[in-house]
């Protein structure tokens, strides 16, 4: 009987320890890198999260009037003379916010490569869940041979 009721839970358990792998190798992995990555990055410049905002709000907040932004725009860099042409344009609060949403776009895309190479490496390396039934059929094979 308890046999039957292990054969019956094993496809069950079998997916709730891949839901758990991805989990882990999908979202925590990920998760830790990017943090790590944000850390490293204000360290470098040895600022922290909140200077890096002041400053942006300083920046497109200087010269203009009340409710306008500045975002600049920079145009790819001359491949003859290698200089970079930025120009400034004046928005409203609707347009800076669709210039922050877009410039957010790239997030899922670093989480999704991040996830990639993390899930990757841990199958490269062997992390995976094992199979109950292969390890129920390698408990039978022992037993059977323990018997003779």
């Amino acid at each position: 009987m308890t046999c039957v009721n292990h054969k019956l839970m094993a496809p069950t358990w079998y997916v709730l320890r891949w839901l758990g792998w991805l989990i882990r190798y999908a979202v925590i992995w990920p998760a830790a890198m990017l943090m790590l990555l944000i850390i490293l990055v204000c360290r470098m410049d040895n600022n922290t999260p909140g200077q890096i905002i002041a400053n942006e709000i300083m920046t497109v907040t200087r010269n203009v009037q009340i409710g306008e932004f500045r975002i600049p725009v920079c145009q790819k860099p001359d491949t003859v003379t290698h200089s970079v042409a930025c120009t400034t344009i004046i928005t409203d609060a609707k347009g800076y916010a669709a210039h922050i949403d877009s410039s957010l776009r790239a997030g899922p895309m670093v989480w999704g490569i991040i996830a990639m190479m993390s899930a990757g490496l841990a199958l490269f390396l062997g992390r995976y869940p094992e199979s109950v039934m292969s390890s129920v059929n390698a408990d039978n094979r022992k037993q059977e041979k323990d018997h003779e």
